[in-house]
């Protein structure tokens, strides 16, 4: 028997209002993902509407049902348990540490003016930035990024993610291809990941798109997820 599970585009949630214990708690803004595992780490959520201009970051795993009508998701969390979690600039994925080294980069007056115009060819001085996650990735940051093959040949574009709600692991990269179609790839595919040019690289294109399903929107609330 195939196994059937429920996914979600990441995309999809943007905007989404998390329900706590309290009622409305904050909206989903961004899912940071693990780019070896695959599995969504953390949930980035606007607290604004009752904690003025922050984001906070949550465990997947405090989310619940989804109301796809009502546009919102449950939480069992109190307000005061979300407020207390830590802010989303705590746990920046790949695309916003780059905008965060510039940042640094162009404030310190002691950088040479060289860097300025090539910090994504030139390291910065040693103990400047801090480390990080360099397997931190955004879905949102990822979007319309383009489709290479190791060749550096164009193939499509990335629409997004979909994500196991069982699990919190994406299964699938939604690919539009270059003549228009649109498939499911599993996500494994993607060899690599450059945000500062926008492009991912997939493995043997010509052979892996055998494998891809061709997408189709009026069947997206379970999928066939059996070999994966």
């Amino acid at each position: 028997m195939k196994n059937m599970k429920p996914l979600i585009m990441a995309n999809s949630l943007r905007g989404f209002e998390i329900h706590g214990a309290e009622g409305k708690s904050g909206r989903i803004e961004d899912f940071y993902f693990s780019d070896v595992t695959w599995r969504i780490i953390h949930v980035v959520v606007d607290i604004g509407n009752w904690v003025t201009g922050r984001e906070i970051v949550l465990n997947p795993d405090a989310l619940g049902h989804a109301d796809w009508r009502k546009k919102y998701i449950e939480t069992q969390l109190t307000r005061k348990q979300i407020s207390e979690s830590p802010n989303s600039d705590s746990v920046l994925p790949v695309g916003l540490q780059i905008e965060k080294q510039i940042n640094l980069l162009i404030r310190d007056s002691t950088v040479p003016e060289a860097y300025l115009g090539m910090h994504q060819y030139v390291e910065p001085p040693a103990g400047m930035i801090e480390k990080a996650d360099p397997h931190l990735r955004s879905t949102r940051i990822l979007k319309d990024c383009v489709i290479t093959s190791e060749a550096k040949e164009s193939i499509g574009m990335l629409q997004d993610f979909l994500i196991d709600t069982e699990t919190w692991e994406i299964r699938f990269v939604l690919i539009k291809t270059n003549d228009g179609h649109v498939f499911l790839a599993e996500a494994g595919i993607i060899q690599s990941i450059d945000v500062g040019s926008r492009t991912i690289t997939v493995a043997d294109p010509d052979n892996e798109m055998r494998e891809w399903q061709e997408y189709d929107p009026h069947y997206m609330a379970l999928l066939e997820v059996a070999k994966f």
